[in-house]
This record gives structure tokens, C-alpha cells and sequence, in this order.
């Protein structure tokens, strides 16, 4: 292979060199390619993660409004009870002591 050095690049005359460049130049690019393929599924990963914790924080909400409401409904219950049962004490009480 006769090969001589103009201004700094190779250049030879027969075809190898040019092959082995086009070799790795193919090479470089299926990497590149299968790179963008690895972060394109990654990136479709993350995004189902991502929507996978906003519909759990989501439900985590909705739960926690109904714990809440829950809650104040059995509030309001005991407080109606609360009331009850002072009213039927003043009743008995004033049953107890009649007055004179």
C-alpha cells in the first residue's frame, strides 16, 4: 500500500483505507442509533413512571378527601349525640327535682 501525507491526511492508493473508515463510520452510526433507541425507551419509561405517581398522588387525594369526609360526618353525628344526650340529662333531672 503506497500512502503519502498532503497536508496532513492520508491518502492511499488503494481503496482499504476508505473501507476500513466506511467500517467504522457504520459502526459509529448503528451505536448511535441503538444509543438513541436506549434513550428513546428510557424516555418512554420515565414518562410512564412519571403518570404512574401522578395517578397514585391522585388517588392518595381522592382517599384522603373521603377520610375527611368521613370523619366530619362522624363529628357531626356525635355531636348531634352529644346533644341528646344533654338534653334528655336536663329532662331527667328536671324530673327529679320538680318543681316546688
Amino acid at each position: 500500500m503506497s500512502c503519502y501525507l498532503p497536508r496532513a491526511s492520508f491518502i492511499c492508493q488503494d481503496h482499504s483505507y476508505r473501507i476500513y473508515v466506511m467500517m467504522l463510520f457504520t459502526s459509529l452510526l448503528a451505536f448511535a442509533i441503538a444509543l438513541l433507541s436506549l434513550f428513546s425507551q428510557s424516555l418512554k419509561i420515565q414518562a410512564s413512571t412519571d403518570e404512574q405517581i401522578s395517578q397514585l398522588r391522585a388517588e392518595a387525594a381522592a382517599r384522603e378527601a373521603e377520610a375527611a369526609a368521613r370523619e366530619a360526618e362522624q363529628n357531626k353525628k356525635y355531636n348531634e349525640l352529644q346533644l341528646q344526650l344533654q338534653s334528655m340529662m336536663t329532662m331527667f333531672q328536671q324530673f327529679q327535682n320538680p318543681p316546688s
